[in-house]
C-alpha cells in the first residue's frame, strides 16, 4: 500500500471527521498545448495527460504517485518510536497529541508536568512504515485544478475550522486555531496552504496545479 503524508493539524482534523480532501502540488506537471485542452486521468488509471476537445490524447503523460480511485493509501505522521516497531503504535508518540499536560496529582513526583514535544527527536512523517500508521484512507476522486479554484466546501473539506456565531460563520487556519479569523475559508485555506508552501514554487500566489484529492476514512 502507498502512503501519503499529513501534518499534525491534518491529523486532527482527519480524526475528528473534519477532513475529506488534500491537495498536493503537481511536480511534473506538463505545460498546457492549448488553451481548451484538458487534463484528466487515461481510463480513470494513474497515468495523466493533456486532451484534446476532441479527446485526442496528447502525450507525454504523468503517473499520480498516489494512485487511482479506489485505491487505500495509508496516512503517514511524525512520530516517535518508543519502544521498537515490533511492539505496534501503542508504544509510539504521535505528533498530534502534544502539548502533553499532567496535573501535580496525577504525577508521581507530585508536581504538574507539560511536555510540549520539543523534548523528542521526532522521525519525519515519510519514514513512518505502514505497521505503525493509526489511519487508512480510501480516493473516492481525484481531480487537478489551480490551487486558488478551491471553493467554500472544498476548503471546509479540507479540515479548516469552522466557528459559528450569531453573525454567522468565520473561519481559522488549522494551524492558528488562535490566530486570525476570516469570513471565506477559502482564505483561512490560503493561509493554511502557505505555511507550508510560501517559500516555494508552490505558493498560494502562484496559482499553480494541484491534484484535488477526496478520500474516505477506512476503519483498520
Amino acid at each position: 500500500m502507498k502512503g501519503i503524508t499529513f501534518n499534525a493539524e491534518m491529523i486532527r482534523a482527519l480524526a475528528d471527521g473534519r477532513k475529506t480532501q488534500t491537495r498536493r502540488p503537481i511536480k511534473d506537471m506538463i505545460e498546457q498545448p492549448d488553451p481548451d485542452c484538458y487534463f484528466d486521468a487515461e481510463n480513470k488509471g494513474e497515468r495523466w495527460n493533456w486532451w484534446y476537445p476532441d479527446n485526442r490524447m496528447k502525450l507525454p503523460q504523468v503517473s499520480c504517485p498516489y494512485g487511482k480511485v479506489g485505491d487505500r493509501l495509508f496516512v503517514q505522521e511524525e512520530f516517535v518510536d518508543a519502544h521498537g516497531v515490533s511492539n505496534g503504535y501503542h508504544d509510539c508518540y504521535f505528533r498530534d497529541s502534544f502539548p502533553l499536560h499532567w496535573d501535580a496529582e496525577n504525577t508521581c513526583h507530585g508536581e504538574e508536568v507539560t511536555l510540549t514535544g520539543e523534548e523528542y527527536e521526532w522521525t519525519p512523517a515519510k519514514e513512518m512504515p505502514e505497521e505503525l500508521s493509526r489511519y487508512t484512507i480510501e480516493i473516492v476522486d481525484i481531480r487537478v485544478e489551480r490551487v486558488q479554484d478551491i471553493g467554500e466546501d472544498d476548503a471546509i473539506a479540507e479540515g479548516i475550522i469552522v466557528v459559528s456565531g450569531n453573525d454567522g460563520d468565520i473561519y481559522k487556519a488549522p494551524n492558528y486555531p488562535n490566530g486570525c479569523t476570516y469570513g471565506f475559508a477559502k482564505n483561512a485555506f490560503s493561509t493554511f496552504w502557505d505555511s507550508i508552501y510560501r517559500e516555494t514554487e508552490y505558493a498560494w500566489k502562484h496559482n499553480g496545479y494541484v491534484r484535488a484529492i477526496e478520500f474516505r476514512k477506512v476503519e483498520k
